[in-house]
């Protein structure tokens, strides 16, 4: 366990932490508002106000084309009035996340269940690397966008390490909660008991005459994250599903952000609390029986056994 030897007879305090802000752009260049490369894609993530919060580039699971399979842009979307506007600039566009089916065989996951099933995942990855500190998410922020059809549905989710074993929160957006993440009406679709209908939230798409899109071309997903979360968490990642579609349509999820403070472990020993059953450790945070030999912790103090 990473961070064990913090706990030993300690009690553990949040202490504010300056500003910690995650990012990944998920942009790409372009030269014909199409295509790009892969030395022309901005998938690594930055991160701000910490020297040991350490971001991973994007990646994509197996339900969803890797990069290196997928190269493809949108540089544009359209407004009501008809007209068309950049969503970076003239240079840039947004990277688009396809979904992967085998051999083109495989048919679309029309469900959140399927989907999470198959793996339909883009992944954003951080670590807290300095082992007396912990990581603690506060909000997620991100853009989508749907290309091309009115099927694409998405859902985010929090997975993640901690000394208290792998964790995941359930899906996030639902259809109770979705307008006060997005603040927009018409981006959830619930089920009606009409065949094909996909039950999901649905971003908008890049044309602002279609039903649920707007002039931005993309909605905009604020979340609060579960304060459920493991308290001594050390990794954790926003897992984005993408489902509804086929491979021959995509979908946009960008301008990622997470926000973070770090809790650092005090050891403020107990004192008379301090319990004579109490576990005790080796020096690896290791809990060892009465019958070890060697240096121990036991109620925050060190000890020789022999």
């Amino acid at each position: 366990m990473k961070k064990s030897l913090l706990i030993f007879g300690a009690l553990f305090l949040s202490l504010a932490a300056s500003a910690q802000t995650i990012k990944w752009n998920c942009y790409a260049t372009t030269t014909d508002g199409k295509n790009t490369t892969a030395e022309g894609l901005d998938i690594t993530g930055t991160v701000t106000g910490s020297t040991t919060i350490k971001a991973s580039a994007a990646t994509a699971s197996s339900g969803i084309k890797a990069t290196s399979a997928s190269l493809t842009v949108q540089k544009t979307h359209k407004d009501n009035a008809g007209n068309s506007l950049n969503y970076i600039d003239n240079d840039r566009g947004l990277y688009k996340w396809t979904p992967n089916l085998v051999n083109g065989t495989d048919a679309p996951k029309k469900t959140l269940e399927d989907a999470t099933a198959g793996e339909a995942f883009v992944n954003f990855t951080v670590e807290e690397t300095d082992a007396t500190k912990f990581l603690t998410l506060k909000t997620i922020k991100f853009k989508a966008a749907r290309f091309g059809t009115d099927a694409v549905r998405i859902n985010a989710r929090i997975t993640g390490l901690s000394d208290d074993g792998d964790f995941a929160t359930p899906w996030l957006i639902t259809a109770e909660n979705n307008q006060a993440i997005t603040g927009a009406p018409d981006t959830y679709v619930v089920e009606d008991g009409v065949e094909g209908t996909i039950v999901g939230a649905r971003p908008s798409r890049e044309d602002a005459t279609k039903v649920g899109s707007n002039d931005n071309g993309y909605t905009q997903y604020t979340i609060a994250v579960p304060a459920d979360i493991p308290a001594s968490t050390y990794e954790a990642t926003l897992q984005v599903v993408i489902y509804g579609i086929a491979d021959n349509k995509a979908a946009a999820i960008f301008d990622v952000e997470l926000s973070a403070d770090a809790a650092t472990g005090i050891s403020t020993v107990k004192g008379e609390a301090a319990a004579k059953d109490a576990p005790t450790y080796n020096l690896a945070g290791q809990k060892v029986s009465k019958d070890f030999k060697g240096v121990v912790i036991k109620n925050g103090k060190k000890s020789i056994l022999k």
